[in-house]
This record gives C-alpha cells, structure tokens and sequence, in this order.
C-alpha cells in the first residue's frame, strides 16, 4: 500500500515538474517571438466616393513636417468609384520599435493631379513590445516557477 501511494506521489511530482516546464518554455516563448517579430503600422482608410480616382499614395515622416517620403512602392490601386467608395489597409513594415511615425494620405486623380489629405496625418508609436505579451509572460514565468517548486518540493518529501 505504501508502495503505490509513493509511486503516485513521485508521478504527481513529475507531472507537476513538467507542466512547470511547459509553462516556462510558454513564457520564454511569448517574450521571443515579440524580440524576433518584425515591428509593422496596420493604415486602415475608407472613402465616401472616388470620382476620377486612379489611387493613393502613403507617405511617411517621423516629423509632423514636410519631410515626407512615399511608404508604397507602386499606386494603391482606386477601387470605389463615383457613387461609392472602398476600404483600404496597407501593412507598412519598413518601420523600428519605439519610435513614432506621422502618416499622410494623397489621392491620385487620373489626370495626374494630386490631392494630399494634410488635415487628416496621423501619428502612430511603434511599440517595443506589446504590454499584452509582457503580461502574459510574466504570468506564464510565474506559474511555471510556481508548480516546478512544488514538483520539487513534492520529490524531497
């Protein structure tokens, strides 16, 4: 009888090991991925209507000044038209941690003309890493902490 009870204690105390394991591995791993991910800025608009509409252009400055400097490579293509508009989202990925961007919106006519949306610039700071996965972290490192102790603890007595 005594010999079962020890051999389920040992299997509580390995298990209570491994789930602590886990779950640092867990906490470890949420804190890499946010070190390895690249930073990015999600631009989401919506238009009304598009009358003569060709496309848009983003530009981007870490200035609330005219030292823009165009975000796409080729024109975001129009694809509203005259009696209704359309959403867009464009990923800009050429951005760092920790810093802060001002965006500025151009609308491209097909005649060439531009207009550049000037009262509509927004800024955004790119965090570091996300305050989300800090806490998350945290909380799976303190578990994992807290039940590989008591595994440890279960194993000496």
């Amino acid at each position: 009888m005594s010999q079962d009870k020890d051999n389920h204690s040992n299997s509580a105390s390995r298990l209570l090991i491994l789930m602590g394991v886990l779950w640092l591995v867990l906490g470890g791993g949420l804190i890499f991925y946010q070190l390895i991910k690249p930073p990015s800025v999600t631009i989401q608009w919506n238009t009304e209507t598009e009358l003569d509409t060709a496309g848009f252009n983003l530009y981007r400055s870490e200035l609330n000044e005219d030292d823009y400097i165009l975000v796409n490579d080729v024109l975001i293509n129009s694809e509203g038209s005259a009696v209704s508009g359309a959403s867009y989202t464009f990923v800009d990925n050429s951005v760092e941690a920790g810093r802060t961007f001002y965006y500025l919106l151009e609308e491209i006519q097909n005649d060439g003309a531009a207009n550049r949306y000037e009262d509509d610039k927004f800024s955004y700071t790119v965090p570091g890493m996300t305050n989300w996965s800090v806490v998350l972290a945290a909380i799976a490192i303190v578990v994992g902490f807290g039940l590989l102790v008591l595994g440890v603890k279960e194993v000496k007595s």
